[in-house]
C-alpha cells in the first residue's frame, strides 16, 4: 500500500457504518500513514493489525482512545519499532 494510497484509504474509513477490522500488516506504511489511517477510522473498528511496518514508530493514542471513540479489542503492533513509551501508554 505505502502511503501514497493509505490516504486515499483513511478517508474511506468514515464512511465505515458497520463494525470491522483492519489488517494493515507489511504494507509499506511509515509514521504518516498510520497517523491518517488512524486520524479518520470510525469508531466501530474492533482490531487493528499494523504488523511488521518497521517505520511506524508510535501510535497517536490521543486520536485512538478518544472518550467513546474507539473500542478496541485488539491492536497488533509486532515487528515495529513502537518502543516500551507506547506499550506503557497503552
Amino acid at each position: 500500500m505505502g502511503d501514497e494510497y493509505a490516504e486515499a484509504f483513511a478517508h474511506t474509513l468514515q464512511f465505515k457504518d458497520s463494525e470491522y477490522h483492519l489488517n494493515l500488516r507489511n504494507t509499506r506504511i511509515s509514521q504518516k500513514g498510520a497517523d491518517m489511517i488512524i486520524e479518520n477510522m470510525g469508531s466501530n473498528v474492533k482490531k487493528i493489525n499494523f504488523s511488521y511496518n518497521p517505520q511506524v514508530k508510535n501510535i497517536n493514542t490521543n486520536f485512538l482512545f478518544r472518550i467513546q471513540r474507539v473500542c478496541l479489542i485488539e491492536l497488533n503492533i509486532e515487528g515495529n519499532k513502537v518502543g516500551d513509551g507506547l506499550v506503557a501508554k497503552l
